[in-house]
């Protein structure tokens, strides 16, 4: 199934659709958040991303490089987990909202932190992308 792009996101949406699930960001502690996290933390159809150690708005709530090796083989689950709900024919969400959010992510701050850690993210999800979001169809003239 595919891997779908979503600008807005509402709290009913997860309850709405039982057989769709939602991408987001999620700290190691799994505390605080923003309404899009906390509405899906624990929910049947949500799928996390580990990609700060803790809540916050502050630079220091991101992995940096030191933490990178061990940090890696925990992303890699929760990435091949979204591919394992993707390879069994369910529509994958990726909430638009939940990389622009200003509470709990903030790409120029992982970055800063840790560019080994935004890169690695990158290229797992251009992969994903590639592999699963929905093919463009031309039309030709007759």
């Amino acid at each position: 199934m595919p891997l779908l792009h979503q600008h807005r996101f509402s709290e009913l949406d997860p309850s709405s659709n039982p057989n769709v699930y939602y991408i987001h960001m999620e700290n190691y502690k799994k505390q605080g958040g923003d309404i899009i996290t906390k509405t899906l933390r624990g929910s049947q159809n949500s799928l996390s991303l580990t990609v700060k150690k803790a809540h916050g708005k502050t630079i220091n709530t991101y992995w940096d490089d030191s933490d990178f090796p061990w940090l890696v083989t925990h992303l890699d689950k929760e990435f091949d987990n979204i591919e394992r709900v993707l390879n069994i024919n369910h529509t994958v969400v990726f909430l638009e909202e939940t990389v622009n959010s200003s509470v709990e992510y903030n790409e120029d701050y992982l970055k800063k932190k840790s560019k080994k850690l935004h890169n690695y993210i990158k290229d797992r999800w251009r992969r994903i992308i590639s592999s699963y979001e929905p093919k463009k169809i031309y039309a030709t003239t007759p």
